[in-house]
């Protein structure tokens, strides 16, 4: 998980928008601050060749991985400055 700091309320919601744009989903989100995250079903080459390798079985097994394992989630949170 990434954490990036932002110094205003604002900021935060410019941000979470920044990365809803990008094909982000927003997983939580309160006044100070927002978790984003983005799955993905992995690489199309290597399921084509885990298909062809195991009859579909890593197939499944590489696509859970990807989608469960490598999401990328991102916490923002506010820091304001006095």
């Amino acid at each position: 998980m990434r954490i990036i700091t932002v110094d205003t309320k604002r900021a935060l919601e410019r941000r979470v928008e920044e990365y809803v744009l990008q094909g982000y989903s927003v997983k939580t989100q309160s006044d100070t601050t927002a978790t984003v995250e983005l799955r993905k079903f992995g690489s199309i080459f290597w399921h084509i060749i885990f298909f062809l390798i195991s009859f579909g079985l890593l197939n499944i097994l590489y696509l859970l991985y990807s989608y469960f394992v490598k999401c990328d989630e991102v916490l923002i949170k506010v820091e304001e400055t006095d």
